[in-house]
């Protein structure tokens, strides 16, 4: 094959079956021979740290990505052996939209409450304030209020808001204007001068909608809430991408559409060339 494929995808109940469903028995190694393959590019988009990372990595036994788009594409490192190494184009691209605050200046702004907290530092980043709703039914509230905050004094920063209906919260990042994972995307395919339509992205929740509605190809694992599915297929087809959303549902006894298995189902999908026997 002329260009590789590049196999973009989010991480928790995505990639990893951390959900209430079941994940489709020996999946992940047919993700592994994907990874394996010379063909294919990996890279993880995630909420987590990097550290936070690591630990998915080792505790699920994944494949190492060769690029990483963490903290709700608030950075991105590529690997150097085994070290992380930071992308520091992408960070001084996003400390221009921060104008000048620290971390700390601008979570001052943005008030807590018996419904809002701040989650534990691990979730926060140079360029991320993480905060946790409880209830999940709160949440459209504050996100309507924090909007408006960053309306008020003029903040070049944007909200990204997800919800876990299973554990009944809800949370919101707040970042860069420029930070979320469909423009972290488009900025590793530039820089390393790929292919733009050797792209699989996958994904579940909130913070996944704007690469899963996007021109992307881009497949919607079977675990998502109802919600998120609704909100996927009513963005993508506003923007006029339909026909680049993918929602899947099980094609096979040993494919359940959930977790990995939606993954490889997707793939299937768009990219029936690399189809292979699941033995």
């Amino acid at each position: 094959m002329s260009n590789p494929l590049l196999i973009c995808t989010d991480l928790d109940r995505t990639l990893l079956p951390n959900g209430v469903q079941q994940e489709s028995p020996g999946v992940r190694v047919h993700f592994h021979r994907l990874a394996q393959d010379p063909n294919t590019i990996i890279v993880y988009a995630t909420g987590r740290d990097k550290t936070l990372v690591d630990e998915a990595i080792a505790q699920y036994q994944l494949p190492l990505p060769d690029y990483l788009i963490a903290d709700v594409g608030s950075s991105i490192y590529s690997r150097d052996g085994e070290q992380w190494v930071q992308w520091q184009g992408w960070r001084e691209r996003l400390r221009q939209d921060w104008d000048g605050y620290s971390r700390e200046q601008m979570s001052r702004l943005f008030p807590l409450s018996e419904q809002v907290t701040a989650q534990d530092e691990f979730h926060q980043g140079e360029f991320k304030l993480s905060f946790m709703i409880e209830p999940v039914e709160a949440l459209e509230g504050v996100l309507a209020e924090y909007e408006q905050i960053i309306q008020d004094n003029e903040l070049r920063c944007h909200c990204i808001a997800s919800e876990n209906e299973y554990d009944n919260h809800g949370l919101i990042d707040i970042l860069p204007t420029q930070a979320n994972k469909l423009y972290a995307l488009e900025y590793v395919i530039e820089q390393m001068a790929l292919d733009p339509n050797q792209v699989l992205f996958s994904g579940d929740s909130g913070n996944d909608i704007q690469v899963l509605a996007s021109h992307f190809p881009s497949v919607l694992v079977a675990n998502a809430t109802e919600t998120i599915k609704s909100k996927a297929i009513a963005m993508a087809k506003q923007q006029g991408n339909s026909d680049a959303l993918y929602l899947a549902k099980g094609e096979s006894p040993e494919l359940n559409g959930c977790y990995s298995a939606g993954i490889i189902e997707g793939l299937h999908h768009f990219f029936p060339q690399f189809r292979f026997e699941l033995t």
